[in-house]
């Protein structure tokens, strides 16, 4: 049985060191998020600073694919081709979700052709909107 999470799997980012600027590893003798986060959030309420979501994210993941695609990334070796493609899929669904959440519907739509043409029927669900008192303040779009 193919692994469900493989649309989730972004990619090697070992593999693709250009991607990621160098920076402090958070481990638990040194915590370096827990010490930065509130910073950070401050830093965001400022505008100073923002999170690494929406179309930059998307950006990335395109990045990554192009950088380590599936075909030869390491860790996918061993998966036969059609379950690597699950790895494209996964980032055509989240492409597809981020573009309707900004207006672009066209965009969307073609991103959601293409995860349907990588991932089985039997895996696609319906579109449905969040329900909003399941949408945090922070997950809702300034642009709303």
């Amino acid at each position: 049985m193919r692994a469900l999470t493989l649309p989730f799997y972004a990619g090697h980012l070992s593999a693709a060191p250009r991607l990621l600027p160098a920076g402090p590893i958070n481990r638990d003798d040194r915590p370096v998020i827990e010490y930065a986060a509130p910073v950070t959030h401050r830093q965001q309420r400022t505008g100073a600073a923002g999170w690494f979501t929406s179309l930059a994210l998307i950006e990335f993941f395109a990045d990554l694919l192009d950088a380590v695609p599936p075909e030869s990334d390491p860790y996918l070796a061993r998966l036969d081709e059609a379950s690597r493609q699950w790895v494209r899929a996964g980032y055509h669904r989240h492409a597809a979700a981020v573009h309707r959440r900004i207006g672009d519907v066209g965009l969307a739509d073609r991103h959601t052709a293409e995860f349907e043409a990588l991932i089985p029927a039997s895996f696609r669900l319906p579109e449905e909107e969040e329900p909003a008192d399941r949408i945090g303040d922070w997950e809702r779009s300034p642009y709303n």
